[in-house]
Parts: structure tokens; sequence; C-alpha cells
């Protein structure tokens, strides 16, 4: 189901006109409206399937599929007259597909034990402009999550512009102070070569060289925005995903672990089988190395009346979605929101 979406896009671009805003309709009024319709799940206790290749290949092959439609993108972008409308629907529909569904697929393969599959994940982020996703996440935001020390949680009554401006700056800075941490013992110049995000930047840097040599100014632009509005989406779903959470500081610097109480999940059907089982955050955050197929919905009553795609539009619009009834364990839990 969710290779639907790139191949809709790359579809709906080729013919033009309204076509072109295929993918991102889909993703944001067409896939709202089927989370409303299939609902939720409601086996909190499924049994998880064993890893096969099959779920494997759904996300070792995004990569080369991501590439192929982004390249081809850019290439109809580098030959046909396209207005303004349909260009800000391919925009749009492009940042659906690198962000709603490349960022997720590559948040999965970031976790992973194998070097060549997180080296997968890092080539979805650098098509984006977001590599340093993968420093930040994994050894920031696993570790400060719901506390004011992370970036990426929202603050109680925070709204979602003030956090987009407030998180992809600190993410940023947030990757660089923990690289440098790393590196800290190397000689200068290994300190420079062997940082990653020295690496990230150089790489993304010539991608955008190669988009302008091969296709030219306009397509450039579009594959910059489209990495902009891939990490707007990822950064809205970071807003969602934590919002208000907060662990209890224990003493100056030291707060409780982190449990499933700190993160929102959503068990709506479509989210979860679009996105790879996404909304099921709360046990990632648990066990962060759990494949995809192997999340089970978390046992706390932090649960989204919606799905992630209707949440987003609420949250940009000003808006939450009133969580449902919380459980007694849930309301004398230490955490607040």
């Amino acid at each position: 189901m969710p290779l639907s979406v790139p191949i809709l896009t790359l579809v709906g671009i080729f013919y033009g006109g309204v076509w072109a805003w295929s993918g991102f309709l889909f993703s944001f009024i067409i896939h709202p409206l089927l989370d409303l319709v299939v609902g939720e799940d409601t086996n909190l206790e499924p049994v998880p399937p064993k890893t096969s290749t099959f779920n494997n290949l759904l996300v070792w092959t995004y990569l080369p599929l991501q590439t192929f439609v982004l390249t081809l993108s850019l290439a109809l972008c580098s030959v046909r007259d396209f207005s303004t409308v349909e260009l800000a629907g391919i925009i749009l529909s492009l940042g659906a597909v690198t962000g709603g569904l490349g960022i997720t697929i590559a948040h999965e393969l970031i976790h992973r034990r194998e070097r060549w599959e997180r080296g997968l994940g890092v080539g979805l982020l650098l098509m984006v402009n977001y590599a340093h996703f993968r420093v930040e996440h994994v050894f920031g935001h696993h570790k400060h999550v719901a506390t004011f020390a992370d970036p990426a949680t929202a603050r109680p009554g925070e709204n979602l512009y003030h956090f987009l401006v407030r998180s992809v700056i600190q993410s940023w800075l947030s990757a660089w102070r923990i690289e440098a941490k790393r590196l800290a013992r190397r000689t200068a110049s290994e300190r420079i070569l062997k940082n990653r995000l020295v690496q990230y930047a150089v790489v993304q840097a010539l991608l955008a060289v190669g988009v302008y040599a091969l296709f030219g100014s306009l397509a450039l632009l579009v594959y910059l925005v489209q990495g902009v509005v891939a990490f707007l989406i990822l950064e809205t779903i970071n807003y969602v995903e934590h919002f208000g959470l907060q662990r209890k500081e224990i003493s100056p610097g030291v707060y409780e672990p982190v449990t499933e109480l700190h993160s929102w999940d959503s068990r709506h059907k479509m989210t979860n089988w679009f996105l790879f089982n996404l909304g099921r955050h709360a046990h990632h955050h648990a066990q962060p190395t759990v494949p995809y197929e192997k999340l089970r919905p978390g046992r706390t009553e932090h649960t989204l009346r919606y799905g992630y795609s209707i949440e987003l539009l609420l949250a940009l619009i000003g808006k939450n979605s009133t969580p449902v009834k919380r459980s007694e364990e849930t309301k004398n839990a230490p955490s607040s929101f």
C-alpha cells in the first residue's frame, strides 16, 4: 500500500494538470478519509509476525524507488512547461513521497543494527538535505525525549509554528554537539574528515550541483523546496508524537526512565499500514531496534483521536485533538500533558 504513493505521484506528474497534485491530495485528503472510514485497530495484543524477506524488501527497495521517482520528476520539470500551480502540486506531492514515506522508512532503517541498512536510511535523508537527523534522532532524541533538552518534544501549549522553528534549528545544533563530543579525542584533521555531518553536507551539496548540472535551475528549485516540505512533514509528525508529554525530573538533570507514557500512539489502521506502524510510537521508544512489523500498540491511554494525516492538518490550523479518556494508571503517573 505505501508504494502506491510514489507511483501515483509519478503518474500524476507525467500527466500534468490537476493530476500533478495526485500524491499530495491522496496523502492529505483521500488518506485521512480512509483513516476515518477504516477506523482503529481494536486488537491491542497482536501476535507479531516473523520478520520475512518481504518485510525487509519493502524498506530496502525504497531508496532506489525514491531515487527513480525523484530523478524522473526533475527530468520532466526540465523539459515540460509546467504552470506555477502544477509546480506547486509537484513539489507538495514529491514532499509527501520523500517526507511522509521516505523519512518514515529512513527512520526505520537508521535504527537497524546492520551498517548497510543504516546507510540506506542516510541515503533517503540526503535527498531531502536532512541527514543530520540520523545523528540527532538516534543519539539525542531517544536519550532526551519528553524533556526540555529534546528539541523534538513539543512543550505543553506550544503551537506548531513556534515548535518548527525551534526544533529545526536546535536539532541541527544538537547533532553538531553530539558529533563534536564523539570526535573530541581525535586529531584536528580527523574531527573534520571523520565528522559525519561534514560528510553529509558535502554529499548534499554534490547532489544539488548534480541536479543543476543535469536538469537546470527550475529542477534545482523543485528539488530544494521538496526537501523543505519533506522535513517539515517530519517535524510536524514529531510535534504530534510527543506533544506536551514530560518525564519527571528525579534530581537536577536526571529524569525518570522513558516509558510508553511518553509518546502518543495512533491505533488507526490506515496510518499504520501506510507508515510502517509509525503510529505504534510508544513501543518504538521502549524498544527502538524492534523492526516495524513487530511493533505493538502501546499499553497506554495516550492515544490520538485521529490518524497522523488528520492530526497534521489539525496542527497546521492550531488545533490539538482531544485525547481519549485516560486510564487511572495514566492519571496517577508522574508525567503530564
